[in-house]
């Protein structure tokens, strides 16, 4: 009871410190806040039970396993016991000589104030620097178990092509140690996850982590499959890549740069000339890895130049023609019918054989007003062209996806900057970019982070001073956070690491 009466006060204090610490990450909008409110109700529920059971259940449990005891000689007892009892007291000697020494030097350090605020100046000054000078990150990337492959072939190939190098990429990987599994898909864009004959994909499941060990990471895993791919497969362009750290916010790990076209007014091929042009700057800068993207203009196709007079004079109409294209060289899903029990569905289109060539999608025919089938070459021009197999657009811009990833012991926010000063030193006038994906949501988060301590603080200080009904206290409370803040920053420095997300609630943890 007289130990409740002790500490009674500063358990209320310590849960409610815990929990209104994290009222500010509340505040914080977008992906950011929604990590942080995650924490935020998780840290703070298990702090408020914590200080129930604190008040009721441990009491009571310390009234039972606690019982009274007399203090015996050293020498009384089993003899095995007398070594731990001469051990113990030897401890509590130096024990109670340190904090003799430690009270006294308080003391002396007390008396030296100015001296003492020099140096807390200065301490504070370090923080500030280390917060500043710390490399910044958005959320860390984890080994999920699972990597995944893109796979590019040439514009213009074939899907059966396409399928047998995505099937010999699958069938190294799957040889190699750590991996157990996994899937192939052909005609599927890995990076935009699209449709196109060239292009293919394939998932790898890595076995578990504890098999695998540090040494097979995914990380790890990535370089060394994409190395042992290139070195055999010859012809195509095979990347090993992450999942993003966030389901829906991206296809992959890593950054997403729009290069967009804002007023050159080029077409998309002077799009995929600077696009080039940044992945050949960035192959020279060690900040950044595997930056690529897939955007080709030269994929082959067929332009038809519809005489629109011409085809009203033979009764058809221009969108009738448009209609046969798309039926015979795509195709038109037509209904569903049953038979037998099973459910069949109806899709029209030309049969290869009937559109392999262009005087063969010359032949093709539509139906005019009088009935009569007339041959596309009678009101189009078909000619061979080329061009990109897939249009983009960023905020209604032509735009091209280049894809990459931060160094290994870079931070994200590190790899960003190199690739913004890369981008203002390569793109021509008329030119520009976006960010897109997680990077975008690191982007705008920005310096929010330091509002969120300044917050906490405050909010800290608040609860401490409306508790005990003074200011002077918790000051002397709060002085110490930014020295507890520099120790944990010096050890993300030491460790390598970068201010990420879950820095930062561990640095709002801290405060509390």
């Amino acid at each position: 009871h007289k130990t409740m009466q002790e500490v009674s006060g500063a358990l209320i204090a310590i849960g409610l410190v815990l929990v209104s610490v994290f009222v500010p990450t509340a505040l914080v909008p977008g992906i950011p806040g929604i990590f942080y409110r995650q924490f935020a109700v998780t840290i703070a529920a298990a702090a408020a039970i914590s200080l129930v059971v604190s008040l009721t259940l441990s009491p009571a449990m310390a009234a039972l396993l606690l019982k009274p005891h007399q203090d015996l000689d050293v020498d009384s007892g089993p003899r095995w016991m007398r070594p731990v009892k001469k051990g113990a007291e030897k401890f509590n000697q130096g024990f109670e000589w340190l904090s003799d020494r430690y009270g006294r030097a308080t003391g002396r350090v007390i008396r030296m104030g100015l001296i003492m605020m020099v140096i807390y100046a200065g301490l504070l000054v370090l923080t500030g620097w280390r917060l500043t000078a710390t490399p910044t990150g958005f959320i860390p990337e984890q080994d999920q178990g699972f990597l995944i492959g893109v796979v590019q072939l040439p514009p213009g190939s074939s899907l059966e092509r396409t399928e047998a190098v995505v099937n010999k990429a699958y069938g190294i990987a799957s040889k190699t140690e750590g991996v157990i599994d996994g899937a192939s898909f052909a005609g599927l864009d890995g990076a935009s996850f699209s449709q196109a004959s060239n292009a293919g994909v394939f998932f790898i499941k890595l076995s578990d982590w504890a098999d695998r060990g540090s040494e097979n990471s995914a990380e790890k895993l990535a370089g060394k499959l994409t190395g042992a791919i290139a070195g055999q497969i010859e012809g195509a362009n095979v990347f090993i890549i992450s999942p993003p750290a966030v389901q829906g916010l991206g296809n992959g790990s890593g950054f997403v740069m729009m290069v967009q076209d804002r007023s050159a007014n080029a077409g998309y091929r002077g799009l995929e000339g600077v696009t080039g042009a940044m992945m050949g700057g960035a192959m020279q800068e060690p900040k950044v890895t595997q930056v690529f993207s897939l955007f080709n203009t030269g994929t082959p196709r067929i332009r038809a130049d519809v005489d629109r007079d011409k085809a009203q004079l033979l009764g058809v109409q221009p969108q009738q023609v448009f209609d046969a294209i798309g039926t015979y060289i795509g195709s038109t899903y037509v209904n569903d019918f049953n038979l037998l029990g099973r459910t069949f569905r109806v899709t029209a289109q030309a049969e290869p054989f009937a559109r392999d060539d262009i005087a063969d999608v010359g032949r093709l025919q539509v139906r005019s007003s009088s009935g009569q089938m007339v041959p596309l070459s009678s009101v189009a021009t078909l000619v061979r062209d080329s061009g990109p197999s897939r249009v983009v657009r960023y905020n209604l811009l032509p735009a091209v996806e280049l894809q990459g990833a931060s160094a290994p012991g870079v931070s994200s926010g590190d790899g960003l900057a190199a690739m913004e000063q890369l981008a203002t030193k390569t793109l021509p006038q008329g030119y520009t970019y976006e960010w897109t994906g997680l990077a975008y949501q690191q982007k705008e988060a920005g310096g929010s982070a330091s509002l969120i301590f300044v917050l906490a603080v405050v909010f800290v200080f608040l609860v401490l001073a409306a508790q005990y009904e003074a200011l002077t206290l918790p000051l002397a409370v709060i002085l110490i956070v930014p020295m507890c803040i520099l120790a944990a920053l010096l050890g993300v420095n030491l460790r390598g690491m970068d201010n990420n997300i879950l820095t930062q609630v561990g640095l709002v943890v801290l405060i509390a």
